[in-house]
């Protein structure tokens, strides 16, 4: 065949061979998705990036390969590889591993259902020893010819044990019928709830409020039985939410480090922020 022809039928080709590349690549990384959230404790972020990594460089293979450049696609796929395995390092420092509890009974949330204008709230409080991630709420007006739905509130961060998140939203009132929400025969229950398991040594944390670089300073001493590898920290921030804090040693170019039994480190924000309060460990990596 006549090369020129050959390279008009394979760029009239491209879009019926990437459509369906695309079709295949996105059932695979979906149903792969899919199987990990179900049966596994993986975080969606991992999944989020390796899947948006594996279609884009699958795409790249195929563009490649449909053109003439097979080899190259074979070497993309390969660095994707290593690129993936190399990002485990960086995950590993930013995303803790905690042990998840789902509980759909004898459930230790407290809820307050509240109305303010066209807004349904609920006040919900922790009184787990654990993290509280996410909670189930059953809703419902109190008509007969509702049932209660449930809807999962979650925040920025997990709530920490014994505090408590105001007025969280649930629903909005439909403005065509103002008298159907009456709190008198509302119901509002936890349906489920997931919490993260408090790690079991902690060591004492003093903590220092930022200088005027805005890094704040963690003194930490391990007076624990274990030696410690990583520590996360969640803070109360100046929006008055709880969100999670990156630190690194503070002084030190090094980003990874481990605390000997009897031993004393400085952590510091790796950012600056401002207006941190009740900071708490919420994960611990041991070795």
């Amino acid at each position: 065949m006549n090369p020129n022809a050959d390279l008009v039928l394979r760029v009239l080709a491209f879009p019926i061979v990437m459509a369906i590349a695309q079709l295949r690549v996105l059932g695979l990384v979906g149903g792969a998705a899919f199987l990990l959230l179900t049966y596994t404790d993986v975080e969606p972020v991992r999944i989020i990036i390796y899947g948006v990594v594996a279609i884009a460089t699958i795409m790249l293979a195929t563009a490649l390969s449909h053109f003439g450049g097979g080899l190259l696609g074979v070497v993309g796929i390969v660095l994707a590889v290593i690129a993936m395995w190399k990002s485990e390092v960086i995950f590993d420092r930013v995303i803790p591993t905690s042990d998840r509890i789902h509980l759909t009974e004898n459930i230790p949330v407290q809820i307050a259902p509240s109305i303010s204008r066209d807004t349904v709230s609920v006040s919900i409080a922790n009184d787990s020893p654990d993290w509280l991630e996410a909670t189930g709420v059953a809703f419902a007006d109190g008509s007969p010819m509702e049932r209660p739905w449930t809807k999962t509130v979650s925040w920025g961060h997990w709530l920490a044990p014994g505090e408590e998140i105001q007025r969280a939203e649930i629903a909005s009132v439909y403005p065509d019928d103002p008298g159907r929400y009456d709190l008198h025969r509302t119901t509002c229950t936890v349906a489920h709830a997931d919490f993260r398991r408090m790690p079991a040594f902690i060591p004492s944390i003093e903590f220092e409020p930022q200088r005027s670089s805005g890094h704040s300073l963690f003194h930490v001493t391990n007076d624990t039985p274990v030696t410690i590898g990583r520590l996360w920290f969640s803070c109360v921030g100046s929006n008055r939410f709880r969100e999670s804090i990156q630190t690194r040693p503070a002084y030190s170019n090094d980003l990874d480090y481990q605390i000997e039994l009897g031993g004393t480190l400085t952590l510091m924000t790796s950012d600056a922020r401002y207006g941190l309060t009740s900071c708490r460990v919420y994960a611990v990596k041991t070795l």
